[in-house]
């Protein structure tokens, strides 16, 4: 008899040929996980738009800063054009716990 089960067994009611089958089931039930998977879609990605987006973008904004500010603009820069042709997202998985 599986883990989730206290009793199990077959009745048999006399009207028909046919045979009922019961089980008793643990308290607890398995209980699902949810978590959230994200990540970029390239579906729609047109990767020429993409290039040109990248090649056009006013990366030489960023002379102006000190090397830090530059790190960070740059990655802004980057990351908002990354967001605009590929943007985030998810689906959800239910993952099964074991009955404790």
């Amino acid at each position: 008899m599986p883990d989730g089960f206290i009793k199990s067994g077959v009745f048999d009611p006399g009207l028909s040929d046919h045979a009922l089958f019961y089980a008793f089931m643990k308290k607890r039930v398995v209980k699902f996980k949810t978590k959230v998977v994200n990540f970029r879609s390239c579906k729609n990605l047109d990767e020429q738009v993409f290039r040109d987006h990248l090649a056009s973008a006013p990366w030489h904004v960023a002379e102006v800063f000190d090397v830090d500010d530059q790190s960070e603009f740059i990655s802004l820069m980057l990351k908002n054009i990354v967001d605009e042709h590929m943007p985030w997202t998810g689906f959800t998985l239910r993952m099964i716990n074991k009955i404790p």
